[in-house]
């Protein structure tokens, strides 16, 4: 009887996962977010995977050695697959010039999206880096882009100038041009990021020679999808948990091989 499978996904600034009830399963027995790596946060997942004898895990780490460690201890006995990015995995090629620089979340997102959008796709993760990639449709890993995310640009703006307000939430940006302080900040950061997703999204159609779809995840997503829907008519699909959904279709080829 297989073991049921806890899938990680730990970023730049949280901690998201989900138990399942095993590795080939849909059903979700739980799930959780730590929005901090402090040890506090840990405390629900390491209390979940004492409930169990035997528990499988498979796990993206992009925050360090230091929340590697902190992973293991909480988690111990129990043992954790951290994944890395490979050359090729589960209908993904791999084109960074040294695969396994590719960051661990961005290549569980690639093979996420690869078996979600049978077109040429964008693949953007919207959290604290904004990042977005190209994939063909044959499954090849272009490459892609990395710049701040909007919440991460917001803070660097307030933290590095005198005088600029800290802007933590979505304003109407409706109007073409911005007639105050706090809105020229949404609105600025907003068209920087929606800006790196056209201009990408254009060189993957040029590539491609045909219409792309944009898959997208991350705590920003909604605030950029609706602009990227609406004022420029992108297919865009939003997914809640595409690094996990990556990670847990990496643990199934590592079961069957």
């Amino acid at each position: 009887m297989t073991p049921p499978h806890l899938l990680i996904d730990a970023g730049n600034t949280r901690i998201k996962w989900a138990l399942m009830a095993d590795v080939n399963s849909v059903d979700i027995l739980e799930r959780g977010i730590a929005l901090t790596h402090d040890d506090a946060p840990l405390n629900d997942l390491a209390c979940m995977a004492r409930q169990h004898s035997r528990l499988a895990i498979t796990a993206s780490v992009v925050a360090g050695e230091g929340v590697k460690e902190k992973l293991s201890a909480a988690l111990h006995p129990h043992q954790i697959d951290f994944i890395s990015a490979t050359k090729n995995g589960c209908g993904v090629e791999n084109s960074y010039t040294n695969p396994a620089q590719l960051g661990a979340d961005r290549f569980a997102a690639l093979i996420a999206a690869r078996q979600i959008s049978s077109t040429p796709t964008l693949v953007v993760m919207a959290g604290t880096a904004l990042t977005i990639d190209a994939l063909c449709v044959n499954g090849v890993f272009l490459g892609g882009v990395i710049l701040p995310g909007l919440s991460l640009m917001r803070a660097s703006l307030n933290q590095q100038t005198a005088q600029l307000p800290l802007v933590e939430s979505a304003i109407n940006t409706q109007a073409n041009f911005a007639r105050d302080t706090t809105t020229a900040i949404a609105s600025g950061t907003l068209d920087a990021c929606i800006g790196a997703i056209i201009q990408n999204a254009r060189r993957l159609e040029t590539h491609s020679q045909t219409t792309i779809n944009i898959v997208a995840s991350g705590g920003a997503v909604n605030e950029l999808a609706a602009i990227l829907t609406s004022q420029y008519g992108f297919t865009l699909k939003i997914v809640d948990d595409l690094v996990l959904d990556g990670l847990q279709l990496i643990a199934q080829l590592a079961q069957s091989t």
